[in-house]
C-alpha cells in the first residue's frame, strides 16, 4: 500500500506504470481497479496518523517559533 501510494502521489507514476513495476518487482498482478483503492487507504492512514500527531506537531512548532500563519 505504502509503495503504491508514494508511486502515485510522490513519483506521480500512473496505475499502469504502478502494476507494471508491482508485476515485475513482486510477481503481483493487480487489477487497475486495485491501484486508486490503495491510493485511497494510504491516504487514509496518513491523515490517521497525522491527525493523531497533530497536537504534538502543533506544540513543537510553537516551542520552535516556526509558526507561519497565512
Amino acid at each position: 500500500m505504502v509503495e503504491v501510494g508514494l508511486a502515485r502521489l510522490r513519483d506521480l507514476r500512473q496505475d499502469v506504470e504502478i502494476c507494471r513495476d508491482l508485476r515485475r518487482r513482486w510477481g503481483l498482478s493487480l487489477p487497475l481497479s486495485a491501484i486508486g483503492l490503495l491510493v485511497d487507504s494510504f491516504l487514509d492512514g496518513l491523515a490517521a496518523v497525522h491527525r493523531a500527531h497533530a497536537p504534538l506537531l502543533w506544540r513543537q512548532m510553537e516551542q520552535e517559533g516556526d509558526m507561519c500563519y497565512t
